[in-house]
């Protein structure tokens, strides 16, 4: 793929996903993360696809559902995500990725090839794109898997008010959990749009920042801070 990454140039059959984890690992490869196949999807991709629009097949990946025992899986071809259980038979691809940084930096970024990752001024280190549309929890063990983590809402303001790119304006998850109502919880998720905005902030518009539950499918960026908290 365009980041050096090796693939199947094909669907294996479908299998459960222990198998499949299994033959990938026997050819001494792996079943790709839910953002490696995002990224060489068909459809609304600036980059080289693995397949076409008419690969619909959901394909496993590493990321995990927030319930026990359910994996994301991503189609070629539009990187559309859904999930299921381990135990169901899907198609899958192998990847044998180029070797990965530690932290997120470099190719572990989302983002063009060649310049995947934006850095604040603080030093702060961020994917440029979008990552797949996937829940909470299989966004932070994205992030995690990536040598980095989701951010706070305080570093996406600084991210924004200093020229973050790409903005989609579609919500993208945050860490935080804040009080929501009734005495229940939910995620912090932000927005904006186009090339940064100095008047960002999270608590200023409800065009900006909100509360969402765990559960639901939203984009999200991965952050990594060379600094101690």
């Amino acid at each position: 793929d365009s980041w050096g990454n090796a693939w199947d140039a094909l669907d294996r059959n479908a299998t459960n996903f222990t198998d499949a984890s299994t033959m990938c690992n026997s050819l001494g490869g792996r079943l790709p993360t839910a953002t490696e196949l995002y990224k060489v999807r068909a459809s609304g991709n600036p980059h080289k696809s693995i397949g076409g629009t008419t690969n619909t097949n959901y394909l496993w990946t590493t990321a995990q559902n927030y319930r026990d025992n359910y994996y994301i899986i991503i189609r070629i071809s539009d990187g559309n995500a859904s999930y299921s259980i381990d135990s169901t038979a899907k198609p899958f691809r192998c990847i044998w990725p180029t070797k990965p940084s530690s932290v997120l930096n470099g190719a572990n970024c989302y983002g063009p090839p060649g310049n995947e990752c934006f850095k604040s001024k603080n030093g702060l280190i961020a994917d440029t794109y979008d990552r797949p549309l996937i829940d909470q929890p299989a966004a932070a063990q994205e992030c995690a898997v990536s040598g980095g983590r989701l951010p706070t809402t305080r570093e996406m303001t600084r991210l924004i008010h200093q020229g973050f790119p790409n903005g989609s304006n579609k919500w993208l998850w945050l860490s935080e959990t804040l009080y929501w109502y009734n005495g229940g919880y939910g995620y912090a998720v932000g927005r904006w749009s186009g090339v940064g905005n100095s008047n960002w902030d999270f608590t200023s518009s409800p065009s900006y920042g909100s509360l969402t539950g765990g559960t639901s499918h939203y984009g999200f960026r991965c952050v990594y801070s060379p600094f101690l908290q």
